[in-house]
Parts: C-alpha cells; sequence; structure tokens
C-alpha cells in the first residue's frame, strides 16, 4: 500500500484529480464499526478512516473521528460513503443518515422510516454561493480580468436540507444566521483548532508585528486581495507571509506574481504543515493573523494560527468570534483592512503579550476535539433521544 502511495505522489497532478475523482464517485460504501443495535450512515468523507492521520490540514478528519467515537459510545454501529457517490445505497440497511451531497438526498426517495441529519461544514450555501459571486465579480471589474468563483456549490441540496428531520452546522451564531430560513431542529457546532495540543508554546521574539494570511481554496471569497492592496498601502517595517493553494488559482496567482517575486516585505510560503518547525519560526516573527473572510463557517486557518498566539483580525463573515481579544474588520473593503491593521500596529507589547494569553486560552477553551466532540453528542441525543 505504501508503494501506491508513493506511485501515486509521483503521478502528475491533473491525473491524480482524475482518479480521485472516479474513486469519489464509485467506491462504494465503507464500513467503519459493525457492532451496535442501530445503524447510520455518514454521507461525508471516507479518507479519515484509511489515513493515519499525519500532515492533516483541515478539521474535516478530526470531526469524522469525533462522529465515529460518539457513535461508538451510544452502541451505533457506522458506515462511510462519500457525498459525492453516484452508486446506490440500500436505505432500509439503516436507522439515521448523516451528512449532505447526492447519498444524502436520495435518502428522500422511496418509502424509508431513515431519521435524517442534514450536516454542513459552514453556513447556508445559498448564502455563499452569492458573497463569493459578488466578491469576484468586484475583483474582475476593478482590475479589468474575468476570473469565476473556485468554491461554488451547485448540488440539489435545497430539497433535503429544508426536509431533513434536524440540521447540524459548524461555525458560530453569525454562521447560524446564515440558516434563518430553515424550521426544522437546528444545532451550532464549534470549529476545532488541528494544531496539536500538546505543543510546546512558540517564544515569540521581541520585535515580533508581522503578519500572516493563511486559507484554503478561494483566494478572493476568503480575502486575500484584501489583504495585499492594504498591506501595499500601509506604512510599515511589518512583513507580510501568505500561506496556502494560492497557486491552483493560476489566474489569481499570476495576478499577484510579480508582486511577490518583487517585494521585499511579502512572502508568498504556499502550502504548509501547521505542525512543521518551519511554519512555527515564521510565526516567532508574527503577532496578528489578518483575514476578511466573507462566508465561513468558523475559519479553521485561523484558528490554527491563534492556537499558536496570533491575534485575529478578521470580519464578522469569518465567524471568529472576538471577546476580549483582536480587531475586527468592518466592511469587506481594502480601506476598512487597512485600517483594521493600522490598528493592530498601534498595539504596543504589553498589550500583544496580553492578547496573545486571551487568544490561546480561548482557542483552549471553546476550539479542542473535546469541546466538537462534546457538541455533537449533546446535539445527536436531542435529535434521536439517545
Amino acid at each position: 500500500m505504501s508503494f501506491l502511495k508513493f506511485l501515486f505522489k509521483l503521478t502528475p497532478k491533473f491525473i491524480r484529480d482524475i482518479f480521485r475523482e472516479y474513486y469519489n464517485k464509485h467506491s462504494g460504501i465503507l464500513k467503519v464499526h459493525e457492532t451496535g443495535t442501530k445503524k447510520l450512515l455518514l454521507s461525508y468523507i471516507k479518507s479519515p478512516f484509511y489515513t493515519d492521520g499525519s500532515n492533516i490540514n483541515h478539521p474535516n478528519y478530526f470531526e469524522s473521528i469525533a462522529i465515529s467515537d460518539v457513535l461508538k459510545k451510544y452502541n451505533i454501529s457506522l458506515d462511510v460513503v462519500d457525498y459525492r457517490y453516484e452508486g446506490k445505497v440500500n436505505y432500509s440497511e439503516y436507522n439515521y443518515i448523516l451528512g449532505f451531497g447526492l447519498p444524502f438526498q436520495k435518502s428522500f426517495q422511496g418509502k424509508n422510516l431513515l431519521t435524517k441529519i442534514c450536516y454542513h461544514a459552514g453556513p447556508n450555501i445559498h448564502h455563499t454561493n452569492l458573497i463569493e459571486a459578488k466578491r469576484v465579480n468586484q475583483f474582475n471589474k476593478k482590475n479589468h480580468i474575468f476570473l469565476s468563483p473556485e468554491r461554488e456549490t451547485y448540488w440539489p441540496w435545497i430539497f433535503s436540507t429544508i426536509s431533513s428531520d434536524a440540521l447540524m452546522h459548524t461555525g458560530n451564531s453569525w454562521t447560524r444566521s446564515t440558516y434563518a430560513e430553515f424550521e426544522q431542529n437546528l444545532f451550532t457546532l464549534p470549529v476545532m483548532s488541528i494544531m496539536d495540543t500538546d505543543h510546546d508554546p512558540l517564544t515569540f521574539k521581541d520585535s515580533a508585528r508581522d503578519f500572516i494570511w493563511i486559507g484554503g481554496n478561494g483566494a478572493i471569497w476568503k480575502g486575500l486581495d484584501l489583504v495585499i492592496e492594504a498591506f501595499k498601502k500601509l506604512k510599515t517595517d511589518s512583513k507580510l507571509h501568505i500561506f496556502g493553494p494560492v497557486e491552483n488559482e493560476r489566474k489569481f496567482y499570476n495576478f499577484y506574481k510579480n508582486y511577490f517575486d518583487n517585494n521585499d516585505s511579502i512572502y508568498f510560503h504556499g502550502m504548509v504543515d501547521v505542525n512543521s518547525d518551519y511554519f512555527k519560526e515564521i510565526i516567532k516573527s508574527c503577532a496578528f493573523t489578518v483575514f476578511p473572510g466573507s462566508s465561513e463557517g468558523g475559519a479553521s486557518s485561523v484558528l490554527t494560527s491563534m492556537h499558536l498566539g496570533l491575534i485575529p483580525i478578521v470580519t464578522t463573515q469569518s465567524s471568529i468570534d472576538l471577546d476580549n481579544f483582536g480587531i475586527l474588520i468592518e466592511e469587506l473593503q481594502v480601506n476598512s483592512t487597512k485600517l483594521a491593521m493600522e490598528k493592530a500596529q498601534m498595539l504596543d507589547k504589553k498589550e500583544i503579550s496580553r492578547q496573545r494569553n486571551a487568544v490561546i486560552k480561548h482557542i483552549e477553551k471553546n476550539h479542542s476535539t473535546t469541546n466538537y466532540r462534546n457538541s455533537f453528542e449533546e446535539a445527536l441525543k436531542q435529535i434521536i433521544n439517545l
């Protein structure tokens, strides 16, 4: 198996993508644990149940494992199917289905007594599609270029969502507000940090004042353009470090490539393991994580950087709760982002240190794997009367 994984890594990306898409659509149902008096089908992702957990860069891995642990506790057996699976499913075998996508949608066909629990990692998809389209359109008009949205979702989800017995989503009260049109039982689950919980606290440099932007696919949706343009106008000796798969968005990356290559205050690092020494060494020079997200369910990349001690500069739509720390970006605009970054620069060392400590305590209290597992368990108990 390890040799096959090695060969797969050597295969060109476009070929890997073809194989991955075929596997997701046709690989069938995976039995995770079969002991139980009742049975649940999880329509989500399968990879957490056949990988070793190393180099994980998304909380959906830990969500899946936590869901499995809770089901074991209540003697419910678990099968998992990819949400893109196009094959047949015998729904009569199951008491419950949890998730989204094609298998979830098809569970409404025919006569079955399944309890249907819709699960969304983030805001209402209609809201997200609209906001990303608006942001990309603004970018295109301003820069006389044509980019397409990266994260649009069009599988026919609205009927299965509104007809389900209950709806779970990750995020906070802002994320919850995007589901106001739905009348069924609604449960909000916290997003977790994927940083190792036993990592040693970082020792920051005395001069640490740099900024980072870290995010996944959808650079405009996640406000990277606003950060870059705001940083251009910022009068500062600080640096901006960019982490994420931005190179995969070729038009966006090429638009800023000359600026990346010919600027000594902005550094593009690409994808990175957040538990690596390389990442942590860069973080030691930083104080702030800036993220003007436009529609998030608790931006996990920001939470992870906060876990290391970075102070968030975020929009409300990033769904990051600011307590006695952080700076709010008032609007999804370059000037608002710049003003928030300027406020950050005005903080003295004592205040930065206080906020660092407050941020870490907040993450450990509210965004741990245990916190997610407990919240999922309480929601499930209410839905199916455990």
